[in-house]
């Protein structure tokens, strides 16, 4: 976590999900992000 708050989620170095505001993305945005990238499918639910 950086200074401000920062908050990013990466694969293999890679940002995927950054939090751009006051709020954090929610787990499904992260779920589905990270998804996209390592070329699954998202988990139900």
């Amino acid at each position: 976590m950086g200074p401000s708050g920062s908050f990013i989620v990466e694969v293999d170095g890679t940002p995927v999900v950054k939090k751009e505001s006051f709020a954090f993305p929610t787990e499904q945005q992260i779920v589905e992000a990270v998804s996209k990238v390592v070329g699954g499918p998202p988990p139900a639910g």
